[in-house]
């Protein structure tokens, strides 16, 4: 009933989303946060430094400084117990001091967020196995001498108290960025000038980060004391996260910290608007209207000035008894009825590092059906959220005639619910079908377990009046110029059976993807026709399905279309290399331009798409035909074998093409295609 993990190592077709990591920081320039002190400047003599700071070991035994800075220079990280950027360099930190062993330096890490426990840091220790010294900053007074204004940022002391630099550890982790490789060590780098006695020549880099949580007086704006004055979070602005947050940020779910107390709360304002202010949080990408989407996550633009108000106020709490009750969420599966069956990714967990980028992980599932199934609704369910960034399990079908062998049946995205569809619908599963689960893990800073699950919800085949599918609208055929910030790629599907209607739409791209717009039916000017789906700024870490509200009519004379634009420059920072050329791959350094179409079709309308549809552009004439059988063909026998095809063609694509089932492609049966 499980099957094997398949090496295929593909950024794939069916992709949605969470967070290539979450990332959080208001910008500096907003106002009230205050502003980065470039370094060097003097945050205090060692003496005084020690003697005005309140510093505690995570025990509650006050500590003085010079307790841990024992060597000539200090090296501090500011950390937090909770921000996942902390937690991930917490231990590349603690990698930093063991290379530094022996030298005349120290190190220390420092948490002064007010929202942190004793306790917090006590679990926070143990979890990463931390073995350089990391104290409690009770009255914010020493992170205050630095001048420290996010978790985690960096700082280099020498013996007279002068900061020599200050910034992030190196570049890898960035907001939204995961790069693969560090390309630069700043704190290393400023460390080993430092011990040879140089000057440090980069002093300043840009710390990534949350806001370090400070007491809720000192965030006071006075102008908006008089017209704002009520806003409180009991009244105002717990109602707001309970809507918009709390189904993620609370204790055992995906988000990295919990919403859902005050104390909580304030510790995270600064940070809460800032991520709110730069559209990251709630994750939505689509600029339609309101109401477009079911399943939109969006937050009224009355509501973030609520917030904003808030914040400036210095975060009061009204009267607490007076806060709205906590949503009560479904702790796994979230339907109102228990699953008909569940499956699982494999008999063993994937073991998830520590740290890096992760190449995506397939597992193949027979479920073992040998009729048709009718399926109404499923549930990926993560085994361990923290880790799984997005889930996608697809079908690999016996099928060869529609869309090659391929279907959709479910994905994972954090903060998004399942639902069901109406009674009259469902996805037919012919028997003898597999299930393919796409895993995207992310790094916690820590090794971690994960073992995910689908939970499947079966329809009455006898009320099924509306089958639903899914059409691959793409464009293979591009190559984008090496330093070039907008490249345009288009392509269209037409001719569904009459009855149909579109439910929702997914696009893929990958790292160079900027935008893409999508039309329905009509696009030309003098239509007045506007896009169904437009995503101006396209992120590939968080990759929706966006379910529309009103499902739209589709026919014979119906034509779905999109332009996707790429930036293949430097202005891009997440690009892998400007100066190269890049074309149509499975990795994410290549591209892909990819439309997932779900739409609902009367029942029995047996119909294919047609050869010129672009449902398959690779095979569209015998001159690519046979580019594609020079390229395969590596025995030189005049066929293409299942294993001499790219794994992504093999896995997915390969049987639509074998007609006649011999496990090989003949010119004519690309061609035929």
């Amino acid at each position: 009933m499980v099957g094997e993990s398949t090496p295929i190592r593909l950024a794939s077709y069916f992709i949605l989303m969470f967070l290539c990591l979450p990332t959080w920081g208001r910008s500096e320039e907003a106002d009230g946060p205050p502003k980065v002190e470039p370094a060097p400047f003097e945050a205090g003599h060692p003496s005084k430094l020690s003697s005005n700071s309140r510093l505690s070991d995570p025990w509650g035994r006050i500590t003085p400084l010079s307790d841990v800075w024992e060597e000539e220079y200090l090296v501090v990280l500011i950390v937090g117990t909770e921000c996942p950027l902390a937690r991930l360099y917490s231990t590349r930190f603690v990698d930093i001091a063991r290379q530094f062993n022996n030298r005349p330096c120290s190190f220390v890490m420092v948490d002064a967020n007010v929202q942190d426990s004793l306790a917090d840091l006590q679990r926070f220790i143990a979890a990463n196995d931390l073995e350089v010294p990391v104290l409690k900053d009770l009255d914010q007074h020493f992170s205050d001498c630095l001048k420290a204004v996010r978790t985690p940022e960096a700082f280099i002391l020498n013996p007279r108290g002068q900061v020599l630099y200050r910034g992030r550890v190196d570049d890898q982790y960035q907001v939204g960025i995961v790069r693969p490789q560090i390309t630069r060590e700043d704190l290393k780098v400023a460390l080993n000038e430092t011990l040879a006695g140089e000057k440090v020549r980069t002093q300043n880099t840009p710390a990534q980060g949350c806001f370090i949580g400070r007491r809720p007086a000192d965030n006071i704006r006075v102008d908006s004391i008089e017209a704002h004055r009520n806003t409180t979070y009991a009244t105002e602005i717990a109602p707001i996260l309970n809507r918009h947050c709390v189904r993620c940020h609370r204790e055992g779910d995906i988000g990295p910290m919990s919403f859902v107390d005050y104390d909580e709360v304030t510790g995270w304002g600064e940070t809460i608007l800032e991520v709110i202010e730069d559209g990251r949080m709630p994750p939505w990408h689509a600029s339609n209207p309101s109401g477009t989407f079911q399943n939109e996550q969006k937050m009224a633009p009355s509501e973030i000035e609520t917030l904003r108000h808030w914040v400036d106020l210095g975060m009061p709490s009204g009267d607490l008894t007076k806060t709205p009750a906590i949503p009560i969420f479904a702790d796994r599966w979230r339907l109102e009825t228990p699953p008909d069956e569940i499956l699982t990714m494999s008999t063993q967990s994937f073991k998830v590092p520590a740290h890096g980028v992760i190449d995506y992980q397939y597992y193949v599932v027979d479920p073992g059906w040998t009729e048709d199934r009718w399926i109404r609704a499923t549930q990926v369910l993560p085994g361990n959220p923290r880790v799984v960034h997005h889930a996608i399990v697809f079908l690999r079908t016996p099928e060869t005639q529609r869309f090659d062998g391929l279907g959709w049946l479910g994905g994972y995205v954090p903060g998004q619910t399942p639902s069901m569809l109406e009674s009259h619908q469902a996805r037919r599963v012919p028997a003898g079908s597999k299930l393919v689960f796409q895993m995207h893990y992310t790094p916690t800073g820590r090794p971690e377990d994960d073992q995910t699950q689908i939970g499947i919800w079966f329809a009455d085949e006898s009320e099924v009046k509306e089958e639903v599918l899914t059409g691959i609208l793409l464009n293979q055929d591009f190559e984008i110029p090496p330093n070039t910030a907008e490249y345009r790629v288009e392509a269209a599907l037409s001719g569904f059976p009459e009855g149909s209607r579109l439910l929702s739409l997914t696009p893929h791209m990958h790292v160079r993807g900027q935008s893409i717009r999508i039309w329905a039916n009509d696009r030309s000017e003098d239509s007045g026709e506007s896009s169904v789906l437009d995503v101006p700024k396209y992120d590939f870490n968080w990759q929706h399905n966006y379910e529309f509200v009103k499902p739209i009519p589709l026919g014979s004379d119906s034509r779905i279309s999109f332009e996707a634009k790429f930036n293949n420059s430097s202005s891009n920072p997440v690009n892998p290399d400007p100066n190269v050329f890049v074309r149509w791959g499975d990795q994410t350094w290549q591209e892909m331009a990819v439309v997932f179409v779900n739409f609902s079709t009367p029942r029995g309308s047996n119909f294919e798409w047609l050869p010129g549809s672009n449902q398959m552009e690779m095979s569209a004439s015998l001159e690519k035909a046979q580019q594609c059988m020079e390229r395969f063909d590596h025995d030189g026998d005049g066929f293409i074998q299942r294993r001499e095809a790219p794994e992504a063609f093999a896995a997915f694509a390969f049987g639509k093409y074998d007609r006649n089932n011999d496990n090989r492609l003949s010119l004519e049966e690309l061609w035929s295609q």
